[in-house]
Formats: C-alpha cells, structure tokens, sequence
C-alpha cells in the first residue's frame, strides 16, 4: 500500500512538474506577445504623431523654410510625448517627421500642387 501511494504521488509530482514548466513556456509567449504588441502600438503612435507634427507645423508656418517647419515638428512632438509622459527620442521624431515631409511632398509633387 506504501508502495502504491508512493508512486502515485511520484507520478502527481511528475505531472505538476511539467504542468509548471508548460504554464512558464506559456506565460513566457504571452509576454513577448505583449512585448511585441506594445513595439508596434508605439511605432504606430510614433509615426501618427510625426505625420500630425508636420501638418502642425505647415499649417502655422506655410511660408516657412523646410529646416523651420522641421524643428517646430519636433517641438510639437516632444510637447505631445511630455503630455503623455512618453520618453522622448529627438532622432526617432526627426526621422519620421522627415518621412512626413517626404511623403507630403511627393503626394504634393504627384498631384501637380507645388
């Protein structure tokens, strides 16, 4: 009966074992699932937040010269990260606003509007 009862909980503990090591694996995807997701919400954000900076600041300064629209970009994105208390990259934004600059003016450039 000692016996019995051994290898029973021989095999319970066994069955646990790899349950808890399964469970682990699982919660270990699932975080670099959310890792993942949250990358790509805030390279989302990042470039949404750069194409609304660059309209900002065309529109306050139309007349403006491509370096001055630029740096307001950024100053307008660096208040928008400050309000959201987002850390700040002055590279990242300069990089996605000149994307926006780019993008704005070949569409401008495509559509006979310059």
């Amino acid at each position: 009966m000692s016996a019995l009862v051994d290898g029973l909980l021989a095999a319970f503990l066994l069955v646990m074992i790899i349950f808890v090591v399964a469970l682990l694996g699982l919660c270990r995807r699932a975080a670099d699932l959310l890792e993942a997701r949250t990358i790509n919400e805030k390279r989302v954000y990042v470039h949404e937040t750069g194409e609304e900076a660059y309209s900002y600041a065309e529109s306050m300064q139309p007349d403006s010269g491509k370096a001055e629209l630029l740096e307001r970009a950024v100053d307008y994105m660096r208040r928008q990260y400050q309000q959201r208390r987002v850390p700040f990259d002055y590279e990242q934004a300069r990089a996605v606003i000149e994307k926006a600059s780019w993008r704005r003016d070949r569409e401008r450039s495509l559509h006979g509007q310059d």
